[in-house]
């Protein structure tokens, strides 16, 4: 073989066909349809790569050649379909992965590739299949096992997801990636566990804020709640405006809330009833549009997390003169909605102090 190119060969029984832009049926219907078809689809496949495509279509099998001028034709299509994915194409990168397969079944790097890309578009059965192969090879190493692992959680195979990751972690005790996936799988049935495990995540990983928030989410079933708080005020500070942080702000609105409670939740808690009814005194001299004006700011100022339990009026607001605690700011929030926007989740439950101060007010209770 000229050493400047590559083949490989596939049974056509075992295309997609819904690859490609033709109707399957009639597809099937025309041989002569079908192998035009396939043909265009791997020339277009390969026209990035540049150089020449040669492609067969007969007795039932795809032919594909590429002559790419390299001494390492498999490298440069490899390196070519993990920039696809890297971009999202997932479409455009999946046949040159399947051609490097079928031309050498045991490249681990291509095993790799297809089984997390399989993983991630939800095509489990495939993905394992995948990526099962790979840990059978000498090769395979800790991110191999981490990868088969992520795949089982996602199917529903909690058991063998630990297995694989616990495999994953003996065989590279810093993956910190193994670390937090292993960690993730545990902490629902033993967080005792998994808190180490998140730990050293964390540790090996200071700006990632999916281990961040594994962590806290641990300390805080574990009862260690101003820990967790801690944790979580890092989640927000590493990403803001990202998913993780949306989650930890709930987490630390739920936890200030408990810490707010007298009795454990059992009884109004009157500093909070004091907030409500200054907040009532405020809006009652306020038009709609101040009452939105203040909502919307505080609510927006509460994404980087207010301490609603530390009595320090620190806070100041554009929409309003002088300075507030936490606490205060997030009954303005509350009390806000309730003129605003009735019964819309204000992330914090002051309903009943709500109601206290209501009736203080002299205003009809909601």
């Amino acid at each position: 073989m000229n050493p400047g190119q590559i083949t490989f060969e596939l049974l056509l029984s075992d295309f997609d066909l819904s690859r490609l832009p033709v109707d399957e049926a009639a597809l099937k219907a025309d041989g002569g349809l079908l192998a035009s078809t396939v043909r265009a689809y791997y020339e277009d496949c390969f026209r990035k790569l540049g150089g020449s495509t040669a492609i067969a279509v007969a007795d039932g099998k795809i032919s594909v050649t590429w002559f790419g001028g390299d001494e390492k034709p498999a490298e440069a299509i490899l390196n070519h379909a993990i920039h696809l994915l890297t971009q999202g194409e997932f479409h455009a990168a999946e046949p040159l992965l399947r051609g490097l397969l079928a031309h050498d079944p045991r490249n681990g790097a291509v095993l790799y590739n297809l089984g997390m890309m399989l993983s991630d578009q939800g095509r489990l059965d495939e993905a394992i299949e995948s990526l099962e192969e790979l840990v059978e090879l000498d090769e395979a190493g800790a991110n191999a096992w981490n990868a088969l692992g992520i795949a089982q959680q996602r199917k529903g195979q909690t058991e063998q997801a630990v297995e694989s990751l616990k495999k994953a972690v003996a065989l590279d005790p810093e993956n910190a990636y193994g670390l937090r996936n292993l960690a993730a799988v545990l902490a629902g049935k033993s967080p005792e566990e998994a808190l180490p495990l998140f730990a050293k995540a964390v540790e090996l990983l200071p700006d990632d804020p999916n281990a961040h928030i594994g962590l806290g989410q641990c300390l805080l079933v574990l009862g260690k709640d101003e820990l967790a708080d801690g944790v979580l005020k890092k989640v927000i500070e590493l990403d803001p405006y990202g998913e993780m942080a949306e989650r930890a702000r709930s987490l630390r609105t739920r936890l200030s809330e408990s810490f707010m409670r007298e009795d454990s939740g059992a009884s109004p808690n009157q500093s909070g009833i004091d907030a409500c009814l200054n907040a009532i005194q405020i809006f009652a001299e306020a038009n709609q549009e101040k009452v939105q004006a203040v909502t919307f700011e505080v609510a927006m100022l509460g994404r980087s997390g207010l301490g609603i339990n530390d009595p320090t009026a620190k806070y100041t607001l554009k929409s309003l003169p002088g300075k507030f605690t936490g606490l205060q700011l997030v009954a303005l929030m509350y009390v806000g909605l309730q003129q605003i926007a009735p019964g819309q989740d204000a992330g914090i439950d002051l309903s009943r102090e709500f109601q206290i101060a209501q009736g203080i007010a002299g205003e009809p209770r909601s």
